[in-house]
Order: structure tokens, then C-alpha cells, then sequence
């Protein structure tokens, strides 16, 4: 969903049950502002990488916070860390 606005890919998410995938921190940002409880952000502070690791991270952090991201949660993924917030916010 490249170049699709913010405001228009959360209440995608929300309505389809999906968790958003992404680098940018305005998810995060957005997600916390409004206290949402759903969708849950995977957050991927790797800075340059290719799909390969991008996704073997995302399939990686799926396998270990599964239960995070089923409640609702926050997860950066910030090199081989991985921290998980629950939403909302506080």
C-alpha cells in the first residue's frame, strides 16, 4: 500500500484484522495519539534493508510475540531486539 495515506491504511487494518508492517514512525505516533487498541504495528528500525531480512525479521517477530500481537501491541524490531508496548498507550 505504498503511497497510500496513513489515515487510510489504519482503519484498513483495523476493519480486516491485520497487523501493519512498516519502517515509518508515523504508525507508531498515530496509534498512540488516538489510545487504539488494534492495529498492532510491527516496527522495523533496521534502517537500509532488503525484503529478505525484512521479512525474515517480521516472520521472527510473529514467532516470538504472537500473543503481543494478537492483544494489540507496539513491537519495534530494532536489530536483533525486539520490545513490545501494549496498546493502548499510556
Amino acid at each position: 500500500m505504498e503511497g497510500t495515506p496513513d489515515e487510510v491504511i489504519i482503519p484498513f487494518a483495523i476493519r480486516k484484522g491485520y497487523i501493519i508492517a512498516t519502517q515509518d514512525d508515523d504508525f507508531s505516533e498515530i496509534i498512540a495519539l488516538e489510545r487504539l487498541t488494534v492495529p498492532s504495528i510491527i516496527f522495523l528500525r533496521l534502517g537500509p534493508v532488503d525484503s529478505q531480512r525484512a521479512t525474515r525479521t517480521i516472520h521472527a517477530a510473529c514467532l516470538k510475540h504472537s500473543a503481543a500481537l494478537a492483544a494489540g501491541c507496539i513491537l519495534t524490531c530494532d536489530g536483533g531486539e525486539m520490545r513490545a508496548r501494549m496498546l493502548p498507550v499510556k
